[in-house]
């Protein structure tokens, strides 16, 4: 599918490729705020709805996007959990966060120092330096989850469902930058704010060679895929099962391969042509504990369609 100029008739937004080039950011601050008043109250599709809890929220999160005149004030605001209710970040010191990429290093086979990954200056909260590389709690989380995918899949066609602030997303731009298609499908208000990340992280690393596209979970019956991957990482946890069984359906008919970073509980049921290939608890792997560094028990799932 290709992106519609209008902020309703096609992709929330684009951003890290030759289109946004030449604007500022500024000019990228306006047009969030116009694509966010534009799909805030559309319809969800199914009849479905949201949680009092995430009516609230987003209420929250429009109304501060609709005042906030520092796109960089803007992200550091959202990089607080309590603020956003997207983002756990937290502190962390640089021993907890070497040990981190030290068990990534060994579980997925890759060397950190020489590794094209590192965090965004841009993001301000609990950074610490490894092996001269900016690193994070949250940046090992989002690391497993794609090195995870990578192990199963080409990347280049992907989907995020409930993508946050869109660091996962411009991590993937790193692992495999050309030709890449990312799309992160999350609520009108969550996607405001990851469009001003992504745009500032491509200005700071002047990459660009990927296409990252915004897509509000109302817009979602629009996009036609096919996916490669489609990820969910911390996000079908907090959704009610109607929710979670339209998202089963979205992943059947848009992907062969979905990599699941969720609670164990979460009610994930897809059709038999799936088999559930992986599948790994944090309390009972001592390395994926140790990388996800959560206090909730986490379940690693990797599904293929046969």
């Amino acid at each position: 599918a290709t992106p519609s100029a209008g902020p309703v008739s096609g992709y929330f937004g684009q951003t890290a490729g030759a289109a946004t080039r030449g604007k500022s950011v500024i000019d990228f601050l306006v047009q969030a705020k116009e694509h966010l008043k534009a799909t805030f109250d559309l319809p969800f599709p199914d009849g479905l709805a949201l949680s009092d809890h995430w009516q609230r929220k987003q209420k929250e999160l429009y109304d501060y996007a609709l005042s906030v005149t520092d796109p960089l004030e803007a992200i550091r605001w959202a990089q607080n959990h309590v603020n956003s209710g997207f983002n756990h970040r937290r502190e962390s010191s640089e021993e907890s966060v070497t040990k981190q990429i030290r068990a990534l290093e060994k579980r997925h086979d890759f060397c950190w120092a020489t590794s094209p990954y590192s965090e965004s200056d841009i993001s301000a909260r609990d950074l610490v330096t490894v092996d001269g590389k900016l690193a994070s709690n949250i940046l090992c989380w989002h690391l497993e989850a794609l090195l995870t995918a990578s192990r199963y899949n080409r990347l280049y066609q992907v989907a995020e469902i409930g993508s946050g602030l869109g660091e996962l997303a411009r991590l993937a731009e790193f692992h495999n930058n050309k030709n890449m298609i990312y799309v992160l499908i999350d609520l009108p208000a969550s996607l405001f704010f990851a469009r001003l990340f992504l745009e500032l992280a491509s200005q700071e690393n002047n990459s660009g060679c990927g296409l990252h596209r915004l897509l509000p979970v109302q817009m979602v019956e629009q996009e036609m895929g096919p996916f490669d991957c489609v990820i969910s990482q911390g996000s079908m946890q907090e959704m009610s099962p109607e929710f979670v069984a339209y998202w089963c359906k979205f992943i059947d008919r848009m992907t062969t391969c979905f990599i699941s970073l969720n609670y164990p509980e979460t009610p994930i049921a897809l059709p038999p042509a799936w088999e559930c290939v992986h599948r790994e608890r944090s309390d009972g792997n001592a390395e994926l504990k140790l990388i996800l560094d959560a206090v909730r028990i986490f379940e690693e799932r990797v599904y293929v369609k046969r």
